[in-house]
């Protein structure tokens, strides 16, 4: 019913998604970084790029994800009563938004891990070298 036009009108909708995947977008890139900032946090130990690592995670995930976000244009050369006419060109840009988010979070999280794995690996590589037999 919500999808199909009778509860809602196409603006509405376009409101609707819009801004509930902005929130849902955030709040994905939120609860990933809070399930992952305790064991990165044990991770990065020691240091101030480590400090400095550990306090971008949160920001650097919520700020590639609005970047997802804003990549889709619903306009797209269309006038704006085209744009809010037709309920599946919403519902597909909509479905747009939220895989573009999810995958600038993917991306986020691989890019994050470049730069952290040879930073843990170095300090690893230390910690190894300072023990001596």
């Amino acid at each position: 019913m919500l999808f199909s036009g009778g509860f809602m009108t196409n603006e509405q909708f376009l409101y609707l998604t819009y801004f509930g995947a902005t929130v849902g977008g955030v709040a994905l890139a939120a609860c990933t970084a809070l399930l992952l900032d305790r064991s990165l946090r044990q991770a990065l130990q020691s240091g101030h790029v480590s400090k400095l690592l550990g306090r971008l995670f949160p920001t650097w995930l919520i700020m590639v994800t609005l970047l997802g976000f804003m990549s889709v244009s619903y306009m797209e050369c269309k006038q704006y009563s085209d744009v809010i006419s037709d309920r599946q060109y919403l519902i597909d840009k909509a479905q747009d938004i939220v895989y573009r988010m999810a995958l600038a979070l993917k991306i986020a999280l691989f890019a994050y891990a470049i730069v952290v794995i040879p930073h843990l690996w170095s300090a690893a590589k230390s910690s190894w070298s300072d023990r001596k037999p």
